[in-house]
């Protein structure tokens, strides 16, 4: 699990937990896996799917604009 706090100044004002959930689509690669988001909760209803190779930045910022968007 990827957890990604954000803080104001030394105040933390968001927690956010990005859960490997172990399924792997079929895909050419073979590094793209479905996440889901835990926490904050109500957005573990939208799969995310991920190559591992493009990194914990990538996946971040593709959960903040599911959380954006939402």
């Amino acid at each position: 699990m990827l957890i990604v706090k954000a803080f104001i100044n030394d105040r933390e004002i968001e927690e956010i937990w990005i859960h490997n959930t172990g399924n792997q689509p079929n895909t050419p690669k073979g590094d793209t896996y479905e996440y889901r988001i835990r926490k904050p909760e109500g957005y573990d209803h939208f799969p995310i799917y991920h190559s591992r190779s493009k990194g914990w930045k990538h996946l971040t910022r593709i959960v903040l604009e599911v959380l954006r968007d939402a």
